[in-house]
């Protein structure tokens, strides 16, 4: 039987705090954040309703036939990513994963092939 390595969260409204045994983790809208698996978490919205969406990777473990001995093997640790700096690096990929635009002109004057993926070709 796999076991669950971690549990991640992300927070899709309000904001609060998670605590795992003496770990704290305080977060907002579009935070996501990350707890070692196996151990009692604790989640609180003082200053209201929050809503967190919660995922384990225990159906991969078990799709895949992996399994740990202990949760010890799992070596997760605590981690928050704060929703702005997920939203700057999602822009960053998406714009550094455009398309490279086509070549203006595929051939030259006289109708032979004068440019490939943008590079200059032989002409003849």
């Amino acid at each position: 039987m796999a076991l669950v390595t971690s549990v991640p969260c992300y927070v899709i409204k309000g904001s609060g705090r998670s605590f795992q045994q003496d770990q704290v983790i305080e977060s907002k809208a579009s935070d996501a954040f990350l707890f070692p698996a196996g151990k009692a978490t604790v989640d609180e919205a003082p200053d209201g309703e929050a809503v967190l969406f919660v995922g384990t990777n225990q159906p991969f473990l078990s799709m895949t036939h992996c399994a740990l001995r202990s949760i010890e093997e799992a070596h997760v640790m605590s981690t928050r990513y704060v929703g702005e700096t997920i939203a700057a690096r999602r822009e960053d990929v998406a714009q550094r994963a455009q398309p490279t635009p086509p070549p203006t002109q595929l051939f030259d004057e006289r109708g032979r092939w004068a440019y490939s993926c943008g590079l200059r070709g032989d002409g003849d």
